[in-house]
């Protein structure tokens, strides 16, 4: 038996359910983009591999997980990356992140919904930190 593939019309399946990002990050240095995430933006180093030359790791902070891939010289060299992370407690992580970041980008509200800020990498990599509006506490 062959399965369907499904077209943008098609109904998906209530078995299936997206739970979270992790976005690959596309790092010059790896050892600077790691040091970032973690003393800057409090992340925690999960891991690194191969052992000694790495050039993959990956960074957590709650929920949230990041690769970290060291950018390949040759012709398959990327391009910057971004992502959005959801928050619960946006003023405070956005006062933590500002504290210790002078780029940081002030809080806005969105004709979306959200309240967020945008922060850089060394890498030219764009996060955006954001809280549904409704679930502020001022």
């Amino acid at each position: 038996m062959h399965a369907t593939p499904h077209t943008l019309s098609d109904p998906v399946s209530d078995h299936a359910q997206l739970s979270y990002m992790m976005p690959t990050f596309v790092v010059d240095d790896l050892d600077r983009a790691i040091d970032h995430y973690v003393n800057t933006l409090g992340f925690e180093e999960r891991w690194r591999y191969p052992q000694g030359q790495a050039t993959e790791a990956q960074v957590m902070r709650g929920g949230v997980e990041l690769m970290l891939s060291k950018r390949d010289p040759g012709p398959n060299r990327r391009g910057p990356s971004s992502g959005t992370i959801f928050v619960d407690g946006i003023h405070e992580y956005h006062d933590e992140v500002a504290s210790r970041l002078p780029r940081c980008l002030p809080l806005r509200d969105t004709p979306y919904g959200m309240r967020e800020f945008e922060v850089p990498d060394p890498d030219g990599n764009w996060l955006t930190f954001g809280e549904s509006i409704s679930r502020v506490s001022e």
